[in-house]
C-alpha cells in the first residue's frame, strides 16, 4: 500500500466530532454516492454509564472535489483503500467555530487509472 492522499479536509461536518467519541488514528470508510460525492464514515463510540457501549458508523461528511477525483476511480472499481482520522478538531477549539476533520488514505496505485499521482488535498 502507498499513501495515495496525505490530507484531506472533509466538508460538510454534521455532528458534533467532541460527543461521537472520535479519535486520532480511528478506521474510517469512503462511499461513493449517487450524487457523485464520497461520504467518509467513521465508528463513534456511544455508552451508557459506562456499562453498555455501542460503535455505530456515523457518517461525518464528504472530501472535496480534487480528492474526489482522485479516488473515485479507485471506488468504482472497488479496490480496498485504508482510511484513517489524522486531524481532529472539535468546534469549541476550532478558530472558525466548525469543527475539523482530516483523512489520510492508503492503497495500491492502480496504473489503470490515468493522471493519478500522490497528492495533499488541502482547501484553497
Amino acid at each position: 500500500m502507498q499513501q495515495l492522499i496525505t490530507k484531506a479536509q472533509i466538508i460538510g461536518i454534521t455532528l458534533d466530532v467532541a460527543k461521537a467519541g472520535l479519535c486520532l488514528g480511528d478506521t474510517a470508510y469512503l462511499k461513493l454516492t449517487a450524487d457523485g460525492h464520497i461520504a467518509l464514515f467513521a465508528q463513534g463510540r456511544q455508552s451508557w454509564f459506562g456499562l453498555y457501549t455501542r460503535r455505530p458508523w456515523l457518517q461525518l461528511g464528504h472530501l472535496g472535489p480534487i480528492a474526489t477525483d482522485l479516488l473515485g476511480e479507485h471506488l468504482r472499481r472497488n479496490l480496498r483503500l485504508r482510511v484513517r482520522i489524522v486531524s481532529l478538531t472539535p468546534a469549541h477549539l476550532s478558530k472558525s467555530q466548525h469543527p475539523e476533520v482530516s483523512v489520510s488514505v492508503w492503497g495500491a496505485i492502480d496504473r489503470g487509472v490515468k493522471g493519478f499521482h500522490q497528492a495533499s488535498v488541502q482547501p484553497a
